[in-house]
């Protein structure tokens, strides 16, 4: 059987597992659809109509009238019990109308029809609010159209086209999915059991939004300079800020965490859920944009999931899931494509969509967390791009499996084919390990959504088993050559591979593994247990039993004596790959070094050091235990 490193976490996995497990996992997949449907309910249900209502007393309907306001029908205009009308001036009633007001509220110079007005409510210069209960503490000034006639398109939900635009990953969203969800829902893993259970789930909360008596508008919910709100369920806490037209969306909020959509951004037939933002003349269509996410700057996001505290702005994102803490500040393209970890970088002007043959755009691409495409960078369907990878600035990268992990793909040089890009296995874990520390600790720090987890995707037991079966292949190649193609190296797709880029990627996988291992058996023996046997890796991805496959039979001292060593390796390395690209501006720049501070100045290099610094105090502290 060939050799294929590198793979994707189902790849990864070591034998199928038992009958048992598969229940296990269908059993929690149930359980997250049962999470999604439940939270999904909860975040839209819509709140009863105020008890103690009655019809307006003949005293009311005159003091309304003195106060510039008509109606079709007083006697379809009602009170609360307590209602303070003091501040309803010069306003349309048409249809059932309830004015349940707490003291303070505004209506004025605006038109209301089958609406339900609770607490103290702010309604001014409106041209027509319709269809809504509008609950305590909102706001809605300045608008047009602020309307509920249809909860079709609500019940229906956007069309998610999670890395494919010809159907074959189609997924209509329930409003609390999460991208772990979503994306098992539209890979290999599903069965058709579980898709339709998921169905069921979904088609349980069409009939409740079918079966909802109108729109809401939440608590506390400020619509300032709307042109069109139309068949939008609006969130506690949201806020619209003169966007453009709002249609057959849903907006989440609650606890403080109301999303927002600003500055003539328009959202069609999507959820926006917590917290997350619509900015500076956006556009969101069939869509999920998750929580804490941000879509701004003209961006574009269309058929896609966008995944917690992540920020799309300028470019445009197709038929795409695009996990956590994705950062696409400008001008780019990303079309069909899988993105579930998250956690990388598109540059300015990187191209990755070519998922038209001409014939169907039926092609995609499969991209590994915390993979990074450099400035016009080009990528050609269809195509794997392994975690932690750098696709380096300008590269064409023609279709293919790009399967060692944390590499970097550039231009290709002699003796190499002319053309043929150059792949350096490990790239980044041997000449720029301040970049995968510095990422770690982004992705710690950066991530504030509350109802998921940061990607692990750096660190994680499947990209560790990559990172160990691209070094066996890296060992094993038939014979020594100047440079390898695929046929030698299966997974470096349409590269080249140097033998000095080969013997370099030993190196970087075998310092990875290590440190994982290592990192990963100390809290193990601070507890007292034992060293896993080294089939406990490729068995069941314990990555404290890494040491045992690296240094078989030696001591517990022995291993950590080992690995406070690495610890003094690994702060060379980071130190000396910062210190790199400082030189580098020096020589190039001639005020770099007046403008720069020293890389021992810089906060997040000092950071990191301080980290392993703290690891390194933890193993002298163990091994100076009797």
């Amino acid at each position: 059987m060939g050799f294929s490193p590198g793979s994707d976490a189902r790849d990864a996995a070591a034998p199928t597992p038992p009958h048992g497990a598969r229940r296990s996992g269908r059993a929690v997949l149930r359980a997250e659809i049962a999470a999604a449907l439940d939270l999904s309910l909860r975040s839209v249900a819509a709140p009863k109509v105020p008890p103690g209502t009655r019809p307006l007393s003949a005293d009311e309907v005159l003091a309304l009238r003195d106060a510039g306001c008509t109606a079709f029908d007083w006697s379809k205009v009602s009170t609360g019990r307590f209602s303070d009308l003091g501040g309803v001036t010069s306003c349309r009633f048409t249809g059932e109308v309830v004015l349940a007001l707490a003291p303070g509220s505004i209506l004025s110079s605006s038109g209301v029809t089958d609406c339900i007005l609770e607490g103290m409510v702010v309604l001014e210069r409106t041209g027509l609010l319709a269809g809504y209960h509008v609950l305590d503490g909102a706001v809605i000034e300045d608008c047009g159209r602020v309307v509920f006639e249809s909860s079709l398109g609500l019940a229906r939900g956007p069309l998610l086209k999670l890395g494919v635009e010809t159907g074959e990953r189609d997924l209509r969203a329930l409003p609390a999915i999460g991208v772990p969800l979503a994306s098992r829902l539209t890979s290999g893993d599903v069965t058709v059991k579980d898709h339709d259970h998921y169905e069921a789930s979904r088609e349980s909360f069409a009939s409740f939004v079918e079966a909802q008596p109108g729109g809401v508008i939440g608590r506390g919910a400020h619509i300032r300079g709307a042109l069109l709100v139309e068949n939008c369920l609006v969130g506690d806490g949201c806020r619209f800020d003169c966007p453009g037209s709002l249609r057959d969306s849903i907006f989440l909020g609650g606890d403080g965490e109301g999303c927002r959509v600003s500055d003539g951004s328009i959202v069609r037939s999507s959820v926006v859920q917590w917290s997350a933002s619509v900015d500076c003349l956006a556009m969101v269509e069939d869509s999920v944009v998750c929580e804490r996410a941000r879509v701004e700057k003209g961006a574009r996001l269309t058929s896609s999931m966008l995944g917690p505290c992540s920020s799309h702005g300028s470019g445009e994102v197709t038929a795409s899931l695009v996990g956590p803490l994705c950062a696409m500040h400008h001008q780019s393209l990303l079309i069909a494509a899988r993105w579930p970890d998250g956690g990388g970088n598109l540059g300015y002007g990187a191209n990755v969509g070519s998922n038209h043959t001409s014939r169907l755009p039926d092609q995609e691409i499969s991209i590994g967390g915390g993979v990074f495409f450099g400035l016009g960078s080009s990528v050609k369907f269809p195509a794997f791009v392994a975690t932690g990878t750098i696709i380096a600035t300008g590269v064409t990268l023609p279709p293919g499996r790009i399967a060692y992990p944390f590499s970097l793909v550039t231009q290709g040089e002699p003796p190499a084919p002319a053309g043929a890009p150059a792949l350096l296995p490990g790239w980044v874990l041997y000449d720029n390990l301040f970049s995968l520390l510095r990422n770690a600790s982004k992705h710690r720090s950066r991530f504030d959504a509350r109802r998921s987890h940061p990607p692990a995707c750096l660190t994680s037991s499947e990209t560790a088993l990559q990172a160990h079966r691209a070094r066996a292949a890296l060992s094993a190649v038939p014979k020594e050559a100047d440079f390898y193609t695929s046929a030698d190296l299966p997974g470096a797709g349409a590269c080249t591979v140097s033998d000095k880029a080969r013997l370099k990627g030993i190196e970087g996988y075998t310092l990875y593994l290590r440190w994982l291992g290592f990192s990963n058996l100390l809290p193990r023996l601070e507890r007292g247990k034992r060293i896993p046997t080294a089939d406990e890796f490729e068995m069941n991805g314990h990555l404290c039993a890494l040491p045992e496959l690296e240094f078989p039979g030696e001591s517990e001292r022995s291993l950590m004596e080992r690995y406070l060593e690495l610890i003094g390796d690994m702060k060379q390395s980071v130190s000396e790959s910062r210190m790199r690209d400082y030189r580098r501006g020096a020589s190039v720049i001639p005020d770099y070094a007046d403008r720069h501070a020293q890389p021992s100045d810089d906060e997040i290099l000092a950071g990191i050091i301080a980290e392993l610094d703290s690891e390194a105090l933890r193993i002298a502290r163990w091994l100076r235990r009797p």
